[in-house]
C-alpha cells in the first residue's frame, strides 16, 4: 500500500516553484516525506505522520539539557559525585532528598552505568542523561570525560554497577555501588 492509498496528500510543485526556507520549515511542521516521482519532488503529508510529529515535538520540549525538576520537589543544590576510573569512588554515598548525584566518567573511553533495580520515575526529581524520548532509562552510556546525574524525591536505596567497556557486557565491571537517600535534615528534625 502506498502513502497515497493510505489517506495521505501529495503536493507536487511546479517546475517553476523554488524551494524556500519557509517551504522547508512548513514541510517539517507537517512531517512531510520527500519522494522523487518522475524526476520531480513529491511532498507526501499523512495525518498519522503529522500526529507522530506533534507527539515527538511535545516530548522533545519536555526534555531539558540540565538537571530539571518539577515545582513540587525541592532540590538542595548539593552535588555529590561518583568518579569513574578503573573503579568507582566512593563506592557508597549517603545523601539527602533533593541532592544531585553525578556519575563522572574520567576515562578516555565510554563506560556503561546500570541501575540494579528498575528506576521508579516517581522517585526521580531530576535527571541528566537518563531520559531518552521522555522515558527514564535504567542503563546509560557515559561518554569520555562526561557525566550523568539523578536527584531523588523520596527516601530509598539505589544500587548500581559500571561496565568499564560500554560495548562489552562481558568486560570488566566495578564492584556494586550504592546510594542511600535519606529525608532532608529539616524533615528529620521535625
Amino acid at each position: 500500500m502506498s502513502f497515497l492509498e493510505n489517506g495521505c496528500d501529495a503536493i507536487i510543485p511546479d517546475n517553476d516553484t523554488r524551494t524556500t526556507w519557509l517551504t522547508v520549515v512548513s514541510a517539517m511542521v507537517y512531517l512531510g516525506i520527500n519522494l522523487v516521482a518522475g524526476g520531480r519532488r513529491v511532498l507526501v503529508l499523512c495525518p498519522m505522520l503529522r500526529m507522530l510529529s506533534l507527539l515527538m515535538l511535545v516530548g522533545l520540549l519536555g526534555l531539558d539539557a540540565g538537571c530539571s525538576t518539577s515545582s513540587d520537589h525541592r532540590l538542595t543544590g548539593a552535588v555529590r559525585y561518583f568518579n569513574i576510573r578503573t573503579d568507582v569512588a566512593p563506592r557508597h554515598l549517603i545523601v539527602q532528598i533533593g541532592d544531585e548525584i553525578r556519575w563522572q566518567n574520567l576515562n578516555a573511553h565510554a563506560v556503561r552505568l546500570r541501575m540494579l533495580a528498575e528506576t521508579n520515575p516517581d522517585l526521580i526529581a531530576c535527571d541528566k542523561g537518563f531520559s531518552q524520548f521522555g522515558i527514564l532509562q535504567d542503563s546509560v552510556t557515559i561518554a569520555p570525560l562526561q557525566s550523568v546525574s539523578l536527584c531523588f524525591s523520596k527516601p530509598t536505596t539505589v544500587r548500581f554497577n559500571v561496565w568499564l567497556e560500554a560495548d562489552n557486557p562481558q568486560g570488566a565491571i566495578t564492584p556494586t555501588g550504592s546510594i542511600r537517600i535519606e529525608p532532608s535534615r529539616s524533615k528529620r528534625s521535625s
